[in-house]
């Protein structure tokens, strides 16, 4: 009997092929060519749902915005593979048909600040030396960052549907969570890593 590794289970051709086939509709709908990564499937949820938001708020100039947009021009929020987003709570979305907030990058989405940045980066190195790099590269391309709380408060984070490849995290400065705790059989145990969790 043969045995999946971890980084075989997030790597299957049937994920990689419906995430080309959905930015491929995404693009198509949105009339413009988009990559086929991980990243740019994201991405193009987040252009869709932004264009769509635009629509309905009868703003032409954001919609033009979404439809010319790409993930080369997103760049700048860029940490690694990934795309950080940091938006004051005041910036987060609600809409009417679930009361779960969200975000989504717009023109004026401005990067992350070097702490944020920085606390990202341990994190996905934490991450990566534990052996989830390829699971948050491949299915977490974009983080968004929310509340930073103690290390001792209930971390929160969640995704939605309609922003797949999307982590909505509140974080701590922290990036490698508490340090070793004894075993009661007296083996030390791995600290337990995060990024955010619920």
């Amino acid at each position: 009997m043969s045995t999946l590794s971890p980084e075989a289970l997030v790597t299957l051709d049937g994920i990689t092929s419906h995430q080309h086939l959905r930015t491929s509709r995404i693009a198509s709908v949105l009339g413009k060519r988009l990559g086929s990564s991980a990243l740019d499937y994201a991405v193009a949820h987040h252009l869709l749902e932004g264009a769509e938001h635009a629509a309905r708020t009868r703003d032409a100039d954001l919609l033009g915005w979404y439809r010319k947009t790409t993930t080369r021009d997103l760049t700048h929020l860029a940490v690694g593979p990934h795309i950080l987003l940091n938006p004051l709570p005041e910036a987060l979305l609600r809409s009417e048909i679930s009361e779960t907030a969200y975000y989504l990058v717009r023109p004026d989405t401005s990067q992350a600040t070097l702490e944020a940045r920085a606390l990202v980066r341990a994190a996905l190195a934490s991450a990566t030396e534990h052996g989830f790099g390829t699971l948050l590269t491949q299915h977490a391309p974009v983080i968004c960052l929310l509340n930073r709380r103690r290390l001792d408060e209930t971390l929160h984070s969640w995704a939605l549907s309609r922003l797949p490849g999307t982590v909505f995290t509140d974080y701590t400065a922290h990036p490698r969570g508490p340090g070793p705790r004894p075993d009661p059989r007296g083996r030390p145990q791995l600290a337990q890593r995060r990024l955010g969790r619920a």
